[in-house]
C-alpha cells in the first residue's frame, strides 16, 4: 500500500493473513484499552480520579488528545471528541479506528536500528511530512495505515520525542516496539495485536476525531457538547508543560518581570522550536479556564506541573490534586538528580468548581 495513496474507510482489508481474522475480544477487555505507544505526559494512572471528579456527563472532550487515556479508559457517553495539532497523531487515532488490521500490520517490526533511523527520516525530514499535513488537513476521510504503524513502532523504540529527532551518532534502543505478551510465534504475536487494535477501533467507533488548534472544540457551546439545558460536558485538558514558569505567570498578568526566566524550566518537548510559543499556549489554556471555569455545566480538568495554574484556586474557587508519576524511562537513569526524576512528583489537576466533589 502506498504511503502516498489516499485510505478510506471502505476501501480497507487486512493484509495480514490470506484466510479471515477473527477477532477474539471486545472492547469490553479494558486492558486492551490504553495507547498502544508511549506518550510523553500521558495521564493513564489519574484518570480514575478525574472520572470520579467528572460524575455522570453527557459529552467528553479531549482539545489535546495524545495518547486519549481518559477518552480509552472512560464508559461511552453520547458525545465524544478529540483534537490533536500533531497529524501524525490524528493520522493514528483516524487508521486505528478505520482499519485496525492494518495498522497492527504496519505496527508489527523488530526493533532495528537501521529501520528506526529511515523511518524517522522518512516520517519527519522527508516528503512524508507536508503529503500527509495537506491530505489530513483537507480530505475527513484520509488516514494511511502504514503511516500510522510506523509512527507507534517508532515512538515505542524511543522515549518522547527521540524518534522525531533520532541521530546515527546516539543510539538509545531501550524501546521493545509495540509491546504485546511474548508469544512463541510470530502469528500469534500478529493476532494479538490484531485483537488489541481491534477493541481500540470498538471503543473510538462513536468518537469524533478533529485536527487543528484546541481551542476549536471549546469555542461555543455545541463543539462542548452542551447541546440543551440537560448536557454537562467533561472537558479534559492535558497541554504541553510550561517551559518557564515565570513566564507563564508574567504572561497571566501575576508578574511584572521575568527575575529568572528559566524558573520551572522542564525541557520537556525536545521538538519545539520556540518554547515562548509552549509558554503563551499554556497561559492561554489559563485564560480559558477562568472565562469558562464558573459554568455549571462544564467540569473542566487541567493538568500541570505544581504552580502553573495555582491562580485559578486562589482566584477562581478551583481545586486541584497533586499526584507523583511511576517515573517512567526517567528510573533508568543511575542519577538521582536527573530533571525527570524530579518532575515525576511536580504532577498536579486543577479541577472546575463544576465538578463532583471537593
Amino acid at each position: 500500500m502506498s504511503a502516498n495513496t489516499p485510505c478510506h474507510r471502505s476501501a480497507q482489508s487486512s493484509q495480514l493473513s490470506n484466510s479471515p481474522v477473527t477477532r477474539r475480544t471486545t472492547a469490553s477487555d479494558k486492558k486492551l484499552l490504553r495507547c498502544p505507544f508511549p506518550y510523553f505526559g500521558g495521564k493513564s494512572s489519574i484518570v480514575p480520579i478525574v472520572n470520579e471528579r467528572f460524575g455522570e456527563i453527557t459529552a467528553l472532550r479531549e482539545p489535546f488528545a495524545g495518547s486519549a487515556a481518559l477518552t480509552l479508559a472512560r464508559e461511552p457517553v453520547a458525545h465524544e471528541a478529540l483534537n490533536d495539532v500533531n497529524h501524525y497523531i490524528v493520522n493514528f487515532w483516524r487508521a486505528i479506528k478505520s482499519d485496525p488490521e492494518s495498522v497492527a500490520e504496519h505496527a508489527h517490526h523488530p526493533v532495528t536500528e537501521a529501520d528506526l533511523h529511515a523511518r524517522s527520516t522518512y516520517l519527519f525530514r522527508g516528503d512524508a511530512v507536508k503529503g500527509a499535513q495537506h491530505r489530513i488537513a483537507q480530505d475527513p476521510e484520509y488516514f494511511d495505515p502504514r503511516l500510522a504503524g510506523w509512527y507507534a513502532w517508532g515512538k515505542s523504540c524511543q522515549i518522547a520525542n527521540a524518534f522525531e529527532g533520532v541521530q546515527k551518532s546516539k543510539p538509545s534502543m531501550r524501546g521493545n516496539g509495540v509491546c504485546v505478551p511474548v508469544y512463541r510465534t510470530q502469528r500469534a504475536r500478529q493476532l494479538a495485536l490484531i485483537d488489541w487494535f481491534g477493541a481500540l477501533a470498538e471503543r473510538l467507533h462513536n468518537v469524533r476525531i478533529l485536527y487543528g488548534d484546541w481551542q476549536r472544540l471549546v469555542s461555543a457551546p455545541s463543539s462542548l457538547g452542551l447541546f440543551n439545558k440537560n448536557s454537562i460536558s467533561g472537558i479534559f485538558l492535558d497541554p504541553p508543560y510550561a517551559h518557564s514558569l515565570a513566564r507563564v505567570q508574567q504572561l497571566l498578568g501575576l508578574a511584572t518581570e521575568i527575575s529568572d526566566p528559566d524558573r520551572g524550566r522542564t525541557d520537556c518537548y525536545l521538538c519545539d522550536d520556540d518554547k515562548s510559543q509552549v509558554d503563551q499556549l499554556v497561559a492561554d489554556v489559563n485564560h480559558w479556564c477562568q472565562q469558562s471555569g464558573s459554568n455549571p455545566r462544564l467540569r473542566i480538568a487541567l493538568c500541570g506541573y505544581s504552580g502553573e495554574h495555582d491562580n485559578l484556586v486562589s482566584d477562581h474557587s478551583w481545586t486541584k490534586h497533586s499526584w507523583t508519576t511511576h517515573g517512567g524511562w526517567a528510573n533508568t537513569s543511575k542519577k538521582t538528580d536527573t530533571r525527570g526524576k524530579e518532575n515525576k512528583s511536580r504532577e498536579t489537576i486543577w479541577f472546575s468548581p463544576g465538578c463532583v466533589g471537593e
